[in-house]
């Protein structure tokens, strides 16, 4: 399984998603951050020469060691490989869904409109994935019926 992870709350919940069901199929989990520092037209790309890319991409890995430290309380069986990339985030999740089963992201990341159902990240794994993915929505029945505190699996505690 390999999740993306970009510090969003749909992400720390997709994160949380596959962390459940690394646990129940027994299954290696990956966590995935990207940052588009080296590409042209990334969000990033505009970084003047001074700025340590190594530095960003070591923040970028501190946070996806917090995220990781936090939803896998509970799961003590669950390993979580993590890799801090620099790269598009939908191109890097697709290349990994070739040697996955289940690539699993949250519906909204930290970009865009937040009136759309899907995130552009979301929409492009979903096209070019080669393996089933999993989007996790931003809200769930459960976390509904609870006024927005979650009580269900995966997520444990709110």
């Amino acid at each position: 399984i390999v999740v993306g992870v970009d510090g969003s709350d749909s992400a720390r919940k997709a994160l949380r998603w596959a962390v459940h069901e690394a646990d129940v199929w027994d299954a290696e989990l990956t966590a995935i951050a990207a940052v588009p520092m080296a590409s042209g037209a990334g969000a990033l790309a505009w970084l003047p020469a001074a700025v340590d890319r190594e530095q960003v991409l070591a923040d970028v890995r501190s946070g996806l060691d917090r995220a990781v430290a936090d939803a896998i309380e509970g799961h003590p069986k669950v390993v979580v490989r993590r890799h801090a990339l620099d790269g598009n985030a939908a191109g890097l999740m697709a290349e990994f869904s070739t040697a996955v089963d289940l690539v699993v992201v949250g519906s909204r990341g930290r970009g865009g409109f937040s009136g759309l159902l899907l995130g552009s990240v979301s929409q492009g794994v979903l096209s070019h994935a080669s393996c089933p993915v999993m989007v996790v929505p931003a809200r769930t029945k459960d976390e509904a019926s609870a006024g927005g505190r979650s009580q269900g699996i995966p997520w444990g505690r709110a």
